[in-house]
């Protein structure tokens, strides 16, 4: 008679188990450790590929016989942006003096009639106090005596204080003055 063993399905499986988990995990560790270190060295080899493709893309574009022209077009692109950053400020400028009634031609050159023939105005600036602040220089320093007297003698002005002269190391006197417009700063209050 045979003698049957009712584990034995068990012990089958324990077996079966055993054979198929034989994974031989120093081979797999290898492989990955070899795929790690290839990665860098791909990368830099693919790099230096890269590097030597833009040198001779950017050869062949530097002497193509058209990128002069293309240079030509950025500067030429740059000077139409700045032509429309001066246009604004024109604009601008245009706007504020629209809005001064009594910044006109006619003002201007009463102002500039009273300048003497050895003074040259270098800037002339309208702050907003209405407040008009000259600068310029001079051969000497009656001249700018003679330039305070011009505007006080035209009666249009007030508040006129020259700020400083320094003499400069070519001989010349900078200045700088500031005045009122009578009667400027009562109209835009009411």
């Amino acid at each position: 008679m045979r003698d049957y063993n009712f584990f034995e399905p068990y012990v089958d499986r324990n077996r079966k188990s055993s054979s198929t988990s034989n994974v031989n995990y120093p081979l797999i560790i290898a492989l990955l450790v070899i795929i790690v270190a290839a990665l860098p060295v791909f990368n830099l080899v693919q790099s230096f590929m890269l590097d030597s493709e833009i040198d001779i893309l950017q050869a062949d574009v530097l002497n193509h016989p058209k990128y002069p022209l293309l240079a030509e077009a950025d500067m030429m692109r740059a000077g139409i942006i700045d032509g429309k950053v001066r246009l604004e400020t024109l604009k601008n400028m245009d706007t504020v003096l629209t809005g001064q009634e009594w910044l006109d031609e006619p003002f201007l050159f009463s102002l500039m009639g009273t300048v003497p023939r050895d003074l040259e105005i270098k800037n002339m600036a309208l702050n907003p106090g209405k407040e008009i602040q000259i600068s310029g220089s001079a051969t000497n320093k009656p001249a700018i005596a003679e330039l305070e007297f011009n505007l006080r003698n035209t009666q249009r002005f007030e508040n006129l204080l020259v700020r400083s002269i320094n003499n400069t190391e070519t001989g010349f006197y900078d200045f700088t003055m500031t005045l009122s417009v009578k009667g400027v700063g009562e109209d835009a209050s009411n």
